[in-house]
């Protein structure tokens, strides 16, 4: 992978990350 991939692909990890932990924040105050 080279550097301009790098940091293309890096906001989209950071916003599936986000994404997950939304959902699991959301999850969790759903059960609870």
């Amino acid at each position: 992978m080279n550097a301009a991939d790098h940091v293309r692909l890096t906001p989209v990890l950071a916003a599936a990350c986000a994404a997950l932990a939304l959902l699991l924040v959301a999850l969790w105050a759903g059960l609870g």
